[in-house]
């Protein structure tokens, strides 16, 4: 990843919802001033990288109601890649463009019957588009239908763009495992929450009734 960064210059923006028209398009809007100080040009990749996740987008301009905003426009699924939210701060910066030469999703809620005419679909409405690790890519297949995948695997390391002649596989099974691993972990963590606020409630009870018992002596 440090290959692909070099010596570009950063920035942390604020981030705020994409508009409509721009969803699911995998592109970040940012003022033209910004766009000037980093040296990034329309069409370019850059990474957004939060404290715990980083993912690609498309550089494009702001709308002009932004043109002097220090922010960034990314819609929903961009910002669950990146790892933030709306009105929080991600770091970005201009990165080299590296081709995909292989890359692996996993259906995230479904099981498919997949085949090489459906991955050419896949791949096709992927093309040029920044992927990494873990990203969660959604795919619309109809005019009120899509389908969410998850990168499994990503060759080389790092963000990478879709080209012709990236060679794309779909696994048939939904990675249900793993969703079930981060959901086990979740109620784990849950549970133990609430023993620490029952035992913190238990010994307030207990210290209260024998300061009363105190009082009574």
């Amino acid at each position: 990843m440090a290959n692909q960064e070099g010596k570009s210059q950063k920035v942390r923006l604020t981030v705020q919802n994409a508009k409509e028209r721009d969803k699911g398009r995998n592109i970040a809007r940012l003022s033209p001033k910004i766009m000037e100080d980093l040296n990034i040009s329309t069409g370019d990749i850059i990474v957004l990288k939060s404290n715990t996740k980083q993912t690609g987008a498309i550089a494009w301009p702001a709308y002009p109601q932004d043109a002097d905003s220090e922010i960034i426009r990314i819609d929903e699924n961009k910002q669950q890649n990146a790892g933030v939210q709306a009105e929080e701060k991600v770091m970005i910066q201009k990165i080299e463009q590296i081709p995909a030469e292989f890359i692996n999703l996993n259906p995230t809620d479904i099981k498919l019957r997949t085949n090489n005419r459906f991955e050419d679909f896949v791949k096709r409405k992927m093309l040029n588009y920044p992927v990494s690790l873990g990203d969660l890519i959604t795919i619309p297949i109809g005019i009120s239908r899509e389908i969410s995948f998850k990168v499994g695997n990503l060759e080389p390391e790092g963000i990478c763009v879709v080209k012709t002649d990236t060679q794309l596989k779909i696994t048939s099974d939904p990675v249900l495992e793993e969703q079930r691993e981060e959901i086990f972990q979740l109620k784990i963590d849950e549970a133990k929450d609430i023993i620490k606020t029952l035992d913190s409630v238990y010994e307030k009870i207990s210290f209260k009734k024998l300061s009363e018992k105190t009082d009574l002596e």
